[in-house]
C-alpha cells in the first residue's frame, strides 16, 4: 500500500504535461491519450502527485512551487538518471532547446533518449517513462520541459542553472519573496504584518488582472 502512494517516474510527465495546459481545465482521457497512458495510469498517478503535494485538492492545477522545488533539488536523487552507450535517438538535456541555445558543444557531447526512429546519434540516457521519446515528438512544449528535466537529472553545473531559469520564465515555476509581511514579524507586529498581507491580497489581484489581460495581447 505503502508503494502505491510513493511517486512514480510517469508522475513527473504527467505533471509537465498539466503544467502545458496553463491552468486551464482538463479531461482526464485526453491526457492519458496524449501521454499514451491509461485512463487509470492518470488516476493513479495524479492521486500521488495530490497525496505529495504537488497537485490540488481537484487535481487540475500543479502546485507550481512545491514542484519547481521537487524538480531542482530532489529529482535527481528519487529519480537518478541512468548512462547507456551511443545510441539512435532523439536529442535531450542540453542537446535539447531551449538549454542547447545557450550553450556551445560538441558534436560528441550529444545526449539522446534512445529511440528507433530517431535521426540523431549520442550518449544514451534512460528517459524518465518509456513513452517519452514517442510523445514529445508531438509535444514541442513538453518536450522542451522534459529535455530541461534531463538537465536537473544529469547534474552539470552550468546546463542546471539554465535549466532553473528556463524553469521560471518558460513554465512559470516561480514564486515571489513579499518582504514587508515578513519584517514585520520579525518586529512582533502584527497588527501591521496582517495590514500589509491585506494590502498585498488587494495589489496582487490588481496585477494579477493586468497580468493576463496583457498576456491575451502577445
Amino acid at each position: 500500500m505503502a508503494n502505491q502512494k510513493m511517486l512514480k517516474p510517469q508522475d513527473v510527465m504527467i505533471l509537465l504535461k498539466v503544467v502545458t495546459y496553463e491552468d486551464k481545465p482538463f479531461v482526464m482521457k485526453d491526457l492519458a491519450a496524449s501521454l499514451q497512458l491509461s485512463p487509470g495510469e492518470i488516476t493513479f498517478g495524479l492521486e500521488r502527485c495530490k497525496n505529495s503535494g504537488l497537485i490540488d485538492a481537484n487535481k487540475q492545477n500543479v502546485q507550481k512551487l512545491s514542484l519547481f522545488e521537487f524538480l531542482v533539488h530532489g529529482l535527481k536523487y528519487v529519480f537518478p538518471v541512468q548512462q547507456g552507450k551511443k545510441a539512435r535517438g532523439i536529442p535531450t538535456a542540453y542537446s535539447a532547446s531551449p538549454v542547447k541555445d545557450q550553450i556551445v558543444t560538441g558534436k560528441d557531447d550529444l545526449v539522446i533518449w534512445p529511440y528507433s526512429k530517431g535521426n540523431s546519434r549520442g550518449y544514451s540516457i534512460v528517459p524518465l517513462y518509456k513513452t517519452i521519446p514517442e510523445v514529445v515528438l508531438k509535444d514541442k512544449k513538453l518536450y522542451e520541459l522534459l529535455a530541461i528535466v534531463e538537465c536537473l537529472r544529469l547534474g552539470r553545473r552550468r546546463e542546471v542553472e539554465i535549466a532553473i531559469e528556463e524553469l521560471k520564465n518558460g513554465a512559470d515555476l516561480v514564486y515571489v519573496h513579499i518582504e514587508a509581511p515578513d519584517e514585520c514579524g520579525h518586529r512582533n507586529e502584527p497588527e501591521n504584518k496582517a495590514t500589509t498581507c491585506c494590502n498585498f491580497y488587494f495589489n496582487s489581484r490588481i496585477t494579477t488582472r493586468i497580468y493576463n489581460l496583457s498576456r491575451k495581447h502577445i
